[in-house]
């Protein structure tokens, strides 16, 4: 049984060999693993999941930090970085979701989502998509949901009686038939968020610097 295998191992390990460039051997080159982890012609789930074995086994703590970097940032779009910019400059951030019920019951349904004054603060390209974004920040660990801001009601405010969210609303109430309400709650960075901005900044002022320098 050990030698099937390991005879498996191997015709999986030359497999990944094959979408790698020759010269390239992983068990001694561990960043270079990155990038032949992160091609987009590595689609063999065998090969990805051998090279996930590999690397998991032969990785520095540095390796594992830029592959997280590496993974995250595959995941991003533009906006979102404006978004994580705009969010590593302010402790908090208030967004409120339209919830059908009352603040108070326990039955509640919600009909919008991460609504915020972000689109215009942090100048998004689609504004449209901000609670997309917003969503999708804090899927991947970048912000935190957190409680109500108590000291920013007039931003709260600003939210919900925009033209665009109260068009939303009253759509949603023609729809429903039922009252709607706002839940409060605020977004933060967090610490990977915060290294993630970090690491674009630094990133962005060392390609400035180059470019000067040309």
């Amino acid at each position: 049984m050990n030698a099937l295998r390991k005879a498996a191992f191997e015709s999986v390990t030359r497999r990944v060999a094959r979408v790698q460039r020759p010269h390239v051997d992983d068990r001694h080159h561990p960043r270079a693993g990155l990038e032949s982890l992160m091609a987009p012609d590595l689609v063999d789930a065998d090969a990805r999941l051998t090279l996930l074995y590999q690397r998991s086994v032969e990785q520095t703590y540095e390796d594992a930090v830029q592959s997280l970097r590496a993974s995250v940032a595959l995941q991003l779009v533009p906006d979102e970085m404006r978004i994580l910019a705009y969010a590593t400059s302010h402790s908090a951030i208030p967004i409120s979701h339209a919830v059908i019920g009352s603040r108070l019951g326990a039955q509640t349904m919600r009909v919008h989502s991460y609504l915020s004054r972000m689109p215009q603060e942090a100048g998004l390209m689609l504004p449209d998509h901000a609670p997309y974004y917003l969503q999708h920040l804090c899927q991947l660990s970048l912000l935190d949901i957190g409680p109500p801001l108590l000291k920013s009601e007039k931003e709260y405010e600003l939210i919900e009686n925009g033209l665009e969210v109260r068009s939303k609303v009253q759509a949603s109430r023609q729809q429903w038939g039922k009252k709607m309400s706002f839940e409060r709650l605020s977004v933060s960075v967090t610490e990977l968020g915060a290294q993630i901005w970090e690491q674009a900044s630094n990133q962005r002022y060392l390609s400035q610097s180059a470019s000067r320098r040309a």
